[in-house]
């Protein structure tokens, strides 16, 4: 029986697939060997997004509306390889 998540992502241990789902018009699907370098390559490069992203969140001082901004500090090459 397929695993489904709340999210739409479906683990399915019968055909060894991922179904994974990307916006409302874009499903990716893994098999299981194909999923487990995906998730890594996506693991490598989040971690170096978040390692280097801020964000900064600015408030109005009259009416109070917060907004935020997002910045990507661009590491150095050696930084990451």
């Amino acid at each position: 029986m397929p695993l489904l998540f709340e999210n739409g992502i479906i683990i399915d241990g019968e055909n060894n697939t991922v179904t994974f789902p990307v916006g409302e018009s874009l499903v990716l699907k893994f098999t299981f060997e194909e999923w487990i370098e995906f998730a890594s390559m996506v693991s490598d490069a989040n971690l170096i997004f978040e390692a280097n992203t801020v964000v900064n969140t600015y408030a109005c001082g009259a009416c109070g509306t917060v907004n935020s901004t997002m910045e990507f500090e661009e590491p150095e090459e050696e930084d990451f390889n």
